[in-house]
């Protein structure tokens, strides 16, 4: 059996299409249902923008005929009942039926020119999804009479079937249904995919004398009369009394009369009548809309009939008291006929590109695809595609209609090798391409903080480190300058600026000093800034440094952190201690307050505010209370702070104190810290282990990612970023591994954080794991721990050794400094710093001694702790040792 190759292509269709493009009513089938949206393609002739069509040269006389002498003015064909209740409709009733309708054989006068046909014996086969409504129901069919009432001779008795499930149209055309044989018959019958822009043959009818879908040209109520739609988007259906002829888009002649217009002829509502605007002439705002329409999209002569005759849907809602009258302000001269088979240029695709080109990998550039004219409604979707696995693109970029370009981000990756990768564009059956070459990431430039003890005459050197984060094959060249913090150029240190400051090729770090001035004033500790810029050969990924100029002179005033664990109701207190690091000469007054955190005063703690609290002379502490409540809230923990401020006698050397309520209600989720050898070359993995402290009874899920540190995403690590992680109800942990790239380079152990973040089912204790890239390249220097009693009085050493895990070659050169704990500068022990202390090649430690105070105060043990810095000839594997003071009072 040979069946029309239309039939073959809507079955396929019928059997591929996602269900998930379904927009079918709840019921079917349904008479009247609002259609799916978007009937046909954004550039299909009856959805085509024509407001900058050409007027067709003999518009004038085509009007002409159509006003016949007179002036012929429009009607909407379409309405209700023609009386309450009455079998009789005006308009076209529609069907909406979904993909299980079953389908009908229908036999058809134009067979020839028919869908659904055996075209070998000329009969119909089953193609129709004609409801069995259809056959014994008023209302489904044109003019309102069941299917078994023949009105062939006096009515064009259309029905049209949208099948909501495929997005598929059904058109029948002068339809009746044998009883006695059980069978429709129809004068002729389309398929139309809504989807595609397929006409019909050319000279083929469909269930319309131009060859034209009917339904998408109706004035429908569900569009006109909801508020919601801002904008009818398509032409409407118009009827003549006579035509001569056919142009696009129709493909049917249906007469041949003289000075009438063709089949298909568009017709184009003015902008402006003797000045004014056509479409406001009436008030109604159903009216105008429709009117709107026929201005930008117009009106296409579909049939024969009575002139100016607008095509539209029966529905019962449709006020024809009103619509009779506003229909009937305008008039066949106030339109203008459009270039007859006008269709609007091609739109194509011209060029893609990216900028930068080249980028650095780790940056992002951005993409343009560029079009040869606008693009028509509903926009020019235009398909994206890369080649490399340098950079990436969307699937897809829409170039907004009207608009004849767009861009889009490209991601790259970063990495220590170049690479190049086409990156192309397709449109309309067009493929543009480009070549985008993703350039390696220059090493990474730092500036580390610094502090020094100010000291109380004099100057003394604060020496800052710039450092790459990988060795250069060419020099990397800088600017480097100081800038005031609270410390004053002049006053507290020397302004120094130096441009085209070098880190010769190979090396990773330079040295800055800085000259600060002591001075016997009590004053708070005070901070300058060192500032990179200008790079050359690298890319500043730290380009400001923090100097602290601790104060030496007289007492100093802390208020320490304190953490509790929060308790699940009522209100307990908490103490925080502000603390003198000695006892001043006379009373040391201060203002103290709390301020939210991400705990709320009010509702996690009571809000609390004091001044003039006093530490009296010769005494070194005072307490202050902070009432918190409990809570059963899964959440994370929290804190809020308690501030230091206006002080007299002594300087505020820690303001501010946090205080944390450690959440103690359901499992609570947290991220372990991990270290290892960074390797000389390749790349592994690493795991870190989310733990639960308690198995939940639902799933835990997370989002989990990666970010850099002064280990560097691309160089050092891979970057990686996952949401909906999930650990399972009865489970306490999942992995999450981490790659990361080994190389030769001597340098400081690096480190990367991974962060916890969008927890449901938990709260999260510790949202926060580094992991730590232990360098193994060359002779690495540590230094340890040390703990001594402090004794009753007077002072004594602590001795730290600086070591080497192996012998150099050369001699290694540091920087060794002390710097505060919870231990007192200047009451507990005695600030020393060192530059350029030396191991001579092949040996492998060296100490430094720390004078410590003794007292016979009762107190806790305190600490302070011991830096290594600026490190030359081997790279600093444990940069801090804490040298702990055990109280023996």
């Amino acid at each position: 059996m040979h069946i029309f190759a239309r039939l073959l292509l809507a079955c396929s269709l019928l059997t591929t299409l996602p269900v998930a493009a379904q927009q079918c009513p709840g019921t079917v089938p349904a008479q009247g249902a609002p259609a799916p949206t978007g009937l046909f393609p954004a550039d299909n002739w009856w959805n085509t923008d024509i407001r900058s069509a050409p007027v067709d040269g003999n518009s004038a006389s085509y009007i002409a005929y159509i006003n016949n002498g007179g002036t012929r003015r429009l009607h909407p064909d379409f309405g209700g009942e023609a009386e309450t209740g009455s079998q009789e409709v005006y308009g076209f009733p529609s069907v909406i039926v979904d993909g299980n309708q079953p389908k009908q054989a229908v036999t058809f006068d134009y067979w020839d020119e028919s869908d659904g046909v055996d075209y070998d014996t000329g009969e119909g086969v089953p193609f129709y999804p004609v409801p069995a409504q259809a056959i014994s129901q008023a209302h489904w069919i044109e003019g309102g009479a069941p299917g078994t009432v023949d009105q062939r001779d006096d009515n064009d008795r259309h029905i049209l079937m949208v099948d909501c499930t495929n997005r598929h149209l059904y058109e029948l055309y002068n339809v009746w249904y044998s009883t006695a044989e059980q069978r429709w018959y129809a004068g002729s019958g389309a398929f139309f995919d809504l989807d595609t822009n397929e006409r019909r043959p050319d000279t083929w009818t469909s269930a319309d004398a131009a060859g034209l879908a009917i339904f998408p040209g109706l004035v429908r109520y569900d569009e006109a009369a909801n508020p919601a739609v801002t904008e009818i988007t398509h032409a409407f259906r118009v009827t003549v009394r006579a035509t001569n002829g056919y142009v696009y888009p129709a493909s049917h002649r249906a007469g041949s009369t003289s000075g009438a217009l063709p089949m298909g002829a568009r017709l184009r509502l003015k902008s402006s009548v003797n000045g004014s605007d056509p479409a406001l002439r009436t008030t109604d705002p159903v009216a105008r809309k429709i009117f709107r329409a026929m201005q930008k999209y117009g009106l296409i002569v579909a049939d024969n009939g009575t002139d100016m005759y607008i095509s539209g849907t029966f529905d019962v809602r449709w006020d024809n008291g009103i619509l009779n009258p506003a229909f009937s302000t305008l008039s066949a001269s106030d339109f203008e006929v459009v270039q007859l088979g006008w269709k609007p240029a091609a739109v194509t695709l011209n060029a893609v590109s990216a900028s930068p080109n080249p980028v650095v990998g780790g940056q992002t550039a951005t993409g343009t695809v560029t079009l040869g004219s606008a693009a028509p409604a509903g926009g020019a979707q235009v398909t994206l595609a890369d080649a490399s696995p340098a950079f990436s693109v969307p699937a897809s970029v829409t170039v907004a209609a009207g608009a004849t370009s767009a861009t889009f981000p490209i991601t790259t990756v970063a990495s220590t090798t170049s690479a190049s990768g086409t990156l192309s564009a397709t449109y309309a059956g067009v493929t543009r391409t480009t070549t985008l070459t993703v350039s390696a990431m220059p090493p990474s430039l730092y500036i580390d903080n610094a502090s020094i003890t100010e000291g109380n005459s004099g100057t003394r050197v604060m020496n800052f480190t710039v450092r790459l984060s990988r060795p250069a094959t060419t020099a990397v060249s800088y600017t480097i300058a100081t800038a005031n913090g609270s410390a004053v150029a002049g006053t507290d240190y020397v302004a120094r600026s130096l441009a085209g400051e070098t880190i010769p090729a190979g090396q990773t770090t330079r040295s800055f000093a800085v000259t600060v001035n002591g001075d016997t004033q009590a004053e708070p500790n005070e901070t300058l800034l060192v500032n990179l810029s200008a790079p050359s050969g690298a890319y500043i990924a730290d380009g400001q440094a923090v100097g602290t100029v601790f104060n030496d002179d007289g007492p100093t005033l802390s208020v320490a952190d304190l953490t509790v664990v929060e308790g699940n109701n009522g209100q307990y207190q908490v103490n925080f201690l502000v603390s003198l690091s000695q006892p001043a000469p006379g009373p040391v007054s201060y203002d103290i307050s709390t301020s939210n955190g991400s705990a709320i005063g009010g509702n996690d703690f009571l809000v609390r505010n004091l001044t003039g609290e006093t530490i009296p002379a010769g005494q070194t502490s005072r307490a202050f209370s902070i009432t918190v409540g409990g809570d059963t809230a899964v959440e994370t923990n929290e804190v809020f702070y308690v501030n230091l401020t206006a002080a007299t006698g002594a300087t505020i050397y820690d303001g501010r104190a946090v205080a944390t309520l450690v959440n103690d209600d359901g499992p609570r989720l947290s991220i372990a810290d991990i270290s290892f050898a960074e390797g000389n070359s390749g790349s592994r993995q690493v795991t870190f282990t989310v733990q639960l402290a308690q198995a939940a009874t639902v799933p835990v899920t997370y989002s989990i990612a990666t970010a850099s540190s002064s280990a560097v995403i691309g160089s050092d690590f891979v970057g990686r970023s996952l949401t909906g992680e999930t650990i399972p109800a009865g489970q306490t942990s999942r992995t999450f591994t981490v790659t990361v790239n080994g190389d030769t380079a001597v340098e400081a152990n690096e480190a990367f954080v991974v962060n916890l973040t969008q927890a449901t089912g938990a709260s999260i204790l510790d949202g926060t794991a580094y992991g730590v890239l232990l360098n193994d390249d060359g002779p690495r220097l540590s230094i340890a721990d040390v703990s001594a009693t402090e004794g009753a009085s007077g002072s004594k050493q602590v001795v730290f050794t600086v070591s080497l895990a192996q012998a150099a070659t050369v001699p290694v050169t540091y920087t060794i400094a002390t710097a505060n704990g919870t231990a007192g500068l200047g009451s507990d022990y005695v600030a020393r710093m060192l530059t350029g202390e030396t191991i001579p090649a092949g040996q492998t430690s060296r100490n430094f001694a720390v004078v410590i105070n003794g007292d016979t105060v009762s107190e806790a043990n305190e600490t302070f702790v011991v830096r290594l810095s600026q490190a030359s000839g081997a790279s600093v594997f444990d940069s801090q040792a804490v040298g702990t003071i055990v109280n023996d009072d």
